[in-house]
């Protein structure tokens, strides 16, 4: 290509050789632009670089072109990091040398990149500089741990490396020889971990030696065959500079069959006196620690004491001894647990390589049963000592209370136990003997302060007792009983004897806990069969406070007053009791609503206290009692709770129809309406007539649950059982003629009551039925005969239903005209009134203009005052009605002496 368009085309020197191949219809590459930076060359100035070194590199940058160049700057990267230095401006065809320092973090092949970033710059692809540099890595950051030269039969040589270095290093491109010159090259590029072992083997064959599992193993792509006397193992990295090496002599090991050993990495791996023979019955340890290795820095523990027959009340003195078996002197923090909870700590002294240093903890007393010490030295090395030790009760913590010794054919012997002590004492710490056998117990059951617990021969039957297996078996007349626990001490023990007169079947009972074991006076035979984990049947509780009654006034049991209840509070026990507390609560479970203060009690006296109770709502509720008094262990009557029932304000349930007269074989029955604003449990509530002495009582363990604004039904035993209903087998018998009815509630609270009359309605099958439910169930007018098709209402709202009296009479034709035609539209009149009083019997008959009576719709027919007939233009006389103009009469009896007429035109339109 031609170099400058303004020369003579057939000069040779203006023509040169593409470096790029060609570039047609392009700017010649040849041709000078006017800038052009390039980077020509650079030159480090170590000749080998390793991993940590810092160096100065200098770069040559050229202008290719012939202007001078604007400033620019030279931009460098390598191993994530960046940075750049300016450049002044260049002359045309003139050159500058750049310096820039370099620090090497990573050892391995690193990417290096440098550019040259500015402006005007015709030719960009030059700006680029990119090389891989080789950073070694520093002596010494493998060490060679283990060689095997002379290895058995087949088995491969192979050399172990162990990083002792704080990063990872990169092995890629590394080495290995021996005395010889020949470098044999990894075949694998890998990072090994600091601390990571590596094997360096001849063949993969040495995984039938060793379990080489999870072991970094490389076999080089060939192999410098190791010298059975003497020889060098050489390791250089990528650059070729040497990290590791030995000049070994198998004079150094005292076993040909075995590996050479390195004793410790921090003595320097020429000295013969560092290296010997494997002590592995393998031969080898590769990729392990080595079986002759002398630790830098171990501190072990040497040897506890802990003090024998220790319990809950006496501080317990722990020493221990602590041995360094390292090379290093070291110091670190001795730290002491107890069940898994940190409880004291301290820093030891130096210790020197064989030195022992003792070291002594005081603990507090601690509670009864086995515990876990552990122990933890953490300093340059660490340590963990774990054991168990027993911490036991004081004598007559536990007491002999009960035995049976002589059973009944088929039943176990057994021993009760009782805990006077302050502490929750686990039953394994426990065993029991007779004269020659202990037997200890071996579960993890907890006798709290004051429980009793059984330990039986070979069965349990309640939760109190606890099976001891290899039961001693005690004689039956005479023997010796001994409780003693882990650490020793015998707690409690008893001789019994033939003068005792033990009788089989029947338990020995100690009477007195506070007197001694050993007296024979202490003991009595149970009158029956025996107490256990109950207070003995000889043995007077010391203190007992039992709730004795609960008396509520039901009077004042109304939302809107408050009701006093009375409290009987008694001591059965031998002693005076301190003072406590009583809580109340109601409908809250345990959880208390409120309490009071209560005086201390006498042995034998009872006290009443007064308790002053307020209800949130009606119905029933839940009254709950109990006593919390710091020295009564008995609690089984400590506590008592009564129903109580607080009466609805009116109106709660109202009488709202009574069947006093059904249909021969039928049940009589009453319903009930709920005009409460909530649910109400009838449960013991009474329905009452006039002559039966017992009222019938609704059971309380059955559910009668009445809804708001719901209707219940309640009726005699018979058929048919009306759907709902609740049968009451003794449901009051109503008189045919009248009878007085009543409803009460559990407190014989008069609810609602009538005294009714045939007269006021009602027939054979027909039920009496109210008429409106905000008058009163006593007036008569309220009341009258169920005009409903099926003769009554049960369950339901009443036909005759009325919530207002109308103000007046009134009478309505609808449609009128109408034409009974039988074509689907207007065929039937309907007639619509209202009364001005609750019920009555009401005529209508029809009339034509003539005066003669053509129909009879209703003849004292009994009404609602609300109600509606109709006519379909049928007459008496058989033909059809003619069109015209017909008289209606509309006549009403309020059965009270008063009778309404009106007279009302009916248009026939057609027939």
């Amino acid at each position: 290509e031609r170099i400058w368009p303004d020369s003579s085309t057939t000069e040779l020197n203006n023509w040169a050789l593409n470096v790029t191949g060609g570039s047609p219809c392009e700017m010649n590459v040849a041709t000078p632009r006017p800038i052009d930076l390039m980077i020509s060359s650079l030159q480090f100035t170590r000749e080998f670089l390793l991993r940590g070194d810092e160096d100065s590199v200098e770069v040559l940058i050229q202008n290719g072109g012939y202007q001078t160049s604007s400033p620019a700057a030279l931009v460098w990267r390598l191993d994530g990091l960046s940075g750049s230095i300016p450049i002044p401006p260049i002359n045309g065809f003139d050159s500058v040398r750049a310096h820039i320092l370099l620090e090497f973090h990573t050892g391995g092949f690193q990417p290096l990149q440098l550019e040259i970033t500015t402006t005007g710059d015709g030719i960009l692809w030059n700006n680029l500089y990119n090389d891989t540099i080789p950073i070694g890595y520093p002596t010494g950051c493998i060490a060679i741990n283990e060689i095997a030269p002379t290895p058995v039969e087949s088995q491969p040589e192979y050399v172990e490396l162990v990083s002792q270095d704080t990063a990872m290093i990169d092995l890629a491109g590394w080495s290995i020889r021996d005395a010889g010159q020949q470098r044999h090259l990894f075949n694998d590029s890998l990072m090994l971990h600091p601390a990571e072992y590596l094997i360096l083997t001849a063949s993969n064959a040495l995984d039938s030696y060793f379990n080489l599992q999870n072991i970094a193993v490389i076999v080089p792509e060939s192999w410098p065959t190791l010298n059975n006397s003497t020889d060098s193992v050489v390791v250089l990295d990528a650059v070729g500079h040497t990290v590791a090496q030995i000049g070994y002599n198998t004079t150094w090991g005292t076993n040909l069959n075995a590996s050479l050993e390195r004793r410790a990495l921090w003595l320097p791996g020429q000295n013969g006196e560092n290296w010997g023979s494997c002590l592995s019955p393998e031969g080898g340890t590769p990729g392990l620690p080595n079986s002759i290795a002398r630790l830098g820095y171990a501190v072990v523990f040497d040897s506890i004491s802990i003090p024998t027959g220790l319990n809950y009340v006496t501080p317990i003195s722990i020493s221990v001894d602590l041995t360094s078996q390292g090379h290093f002197a070291e110091s670190g923090e001795l730290r002491l647990s107890i069940d898994g909870r940190l409880i004291l700590s301290k820093t030891t002294p130096e210790i020197q390589f064989d030195d022992m240093t003792s070291q002594t903890f005081t603990l507090d007393p601690i509670t009864p049963g086995e515990h876990q010490l552990n122990l933890i030295y953490d300093g340059t090395s660490t340590a963990t000592l774990d054991t168990n030790f027993w911490v036991g009760v004081r004598s007559q913590d536990i007491i002999i209370n009960e035995m049976m010794v002589w059973p009944d054919v088929g039943e176990p012997e057994w021993v009760e136990l009782l805990n006077r002590s302050t502490q929750s004492i686990p039953l394994n710490l426990l065993g029991i003997s007779d004269v020659s056998h202990i037997a200890w117990c071996d579960t993890i059951t907890i006798i709290n302060p004051g429980d009793y617990l059984t330990l039986v021969q070979d069965f349990s039957q309640n939760g109190c007792e606890a099976i001891v297996r290899s039961w001693p078996g005690f004689g039956n007349q005479s023997d010796a009983i001994r409780i003693l626990d882990r650490t020793g001490t015998v707690i409690d023990s008893l001789a019994y004897h033939a003068e005792w007169n033990l009788t089989q079947g029947r338990s020995f009972e100690r009477i007195w806990p506070d007197s001694s074991t050993h007296s024979a006076s202490n003991w009595t035979a149970h009158p029956d069969y025996g107490s256990p984990c109950e207070l003995n049947r000889a043995t007077p509780p010391a203190i007992d406070l039992a709730i004795l009654s609960l008396e509520l006034d039901t009077a004042t049991c109304r939302t809107d007053t408050e009701s006093n209840m009375l409290l009987k509070i008694t001591n059965l026990g031998y002693a005076s009791s301190s003072t406590g507390e009583i809580f109340v609560s109601i409908d809250s479970g345990m959880t208390h609503t409120g309490s009071v203060n209560m005086p201390a009690i006498v042995t034998g006296d009872t006290t009443e206290i007064g308790y002053v109770l307020t209800w949130d709502s009606p119905g029933n509720h839940l009254v709950q009692c109990w006593l919390e008094v710091s020295d009564d262990p008995y609690l089984s009557n400590d506590s008592l709770e009564l129903n109580a029932f607080v009466a609805y304000p009116d109106p709660s349930l109202l009488i709202t129809e009574i069947m006093y007269l059904p249909f021969p074989g039928n049940p009589e029955w009453v319903e009930i309406y709920n005009a409460w604003s909530d649910t109400i449990d009838i449960a013991n509530w009474y329905v009452a007539d006039a002559t039966d002495e017992a009222w019938f009582d609704i059971e309380a363990d059955s559910i009668y649950q009445i809804a708001p604004g719901d209707y219940a039904v309640i009726q005699g035993e018979g058929n048919p059982t009306i759907e709902g209903a609740f049968v009451l087998p003794n449901f009051p018998n109503l008189n045919n003629t009248g009878d007085f009815l009543s409803l009460l509630d559990p407190l014989n609270n008069v609810v609602d009551s009538l005294t009714f009359s045939s007269a006021w309605g009602g027939q054979t099958g027909i039920s009496l039925e109210r008429i409106r439910l905000t008058d009163a169930a006593g007036n008569p007018r309220n009341w009258s005969s169920s005009i409903a098709p099926a003769g009554a209402t049960p369950g339901a709202q009443n036909s005759l239903y009325l919530v207002e009296i109308p103000t007046q009479l009134t009478l309505a034709l609808t449609p009128n005209p109408f034409s009974p035609d039988g074509d689907g539209y207007q065929d039937i009149q309907q007639i619509s009134f209202s009364l001005p009083f609750e019920s009555g019997t009401v005529s209508v008959e029809i009339f034509d203009v003539l005066g003669r009576k053509m129909v009879t719709l209703a003849s004292n027919q009994p009404t609602p005052a609300i109600g509606t007939l109709a006519w379909n233009g049928d007459w008496d006389f058989g033909d059809d009605i003619r069109m015209g103009i017909y008289i209606l009469k509309f006549r009403v009896d309020d059965q009270q002496g008063h009778v309404y007429e009106r007279l009302v035109k009916s248009y026939v339109a057609r027939r």
